[in-house]
Order: structure tokens, then sequence, then C-alpha cells
């Protein structure tokens, strides 16, 4: 069993007055979630937090994991296909003759 990690105690007060002027309800939008990582990026900037602020940067960073792995994990899924369960790249199929640089027809290795 790992051992625990004592913090010090935080300011109820404190931790009410973050909560309540940044309003870190679960985002819904793309825009909700940014503005949530530009908080959390304010805070991990900053030295020394208060154990308040150290408290709620940990509170923010859940919110925006838990937004992130339900959105992003849903559209990488959406983008596969059958085709991407096969060992072989899904890179594009491109022909010389596509290039569309004039002279590179006979600068290529054939």
């Amino acid at each position: 069993m790992p051992a625990r990690v004592r913090r010090k105690p935080i300011d109820p007060e404190e931790y009410a007055r973050l909560v309540a002027a940044s309003l870190p309800i679960p985002p819904r939008s793309e825009a909700d979630n940014e503005r949530l990582i530009e908080l959390l990026s304010t805070l991990d900037e900053r030295k020394d937090l208060p154990p308040e602020e150290q408290t709620f940067a940990e509170l923010v960073a859940i919110v925006v994991e838990d937004f992130e792995d339900k959105h992003y994990a849903l559209a990488a899924e959406s983008c596969r296909s059958d085709s991407a369960a096969s060992d072989a790249p899904a890179w594009p199929i491109v022909r010389r003759e596509d290039l569309g640089v004039a002279g590179a027809q006979r600068d290529l290795p054939r």
C-alpha cells in the first residue's frame, strides 16, 4: 500500500472563494475546456501555491482530464475503420505523377 502524503490543512472559506470565483463546472464544449486549461496553466506557472490553490488545481485537472478522456477517446474511436486494424499503415497512396512539381517526376527514384 502506497504511503499517504500528509497535506497541510486547507481553509474552507478560501477554497470556497476559489471555487466560486472560477466555477469549475464540467465543460460541455471545447471553449469551456480551454477556459479550465487556461486557469490550470495560470496556477501551474506560479510557485509555492497555498494548500487551497494546490487542492483547487488538482480538482481542475481532474475535471479537464475527464472531459478529454471522454471526448478525445470518442473522436479517436470514430476515426477508426476496419482497415486500421491491419498491420499496414493507413497512409494515402500518392503517385509520382500526382505530385504536381514540374520536373519532379524524372528526379524521383523508380
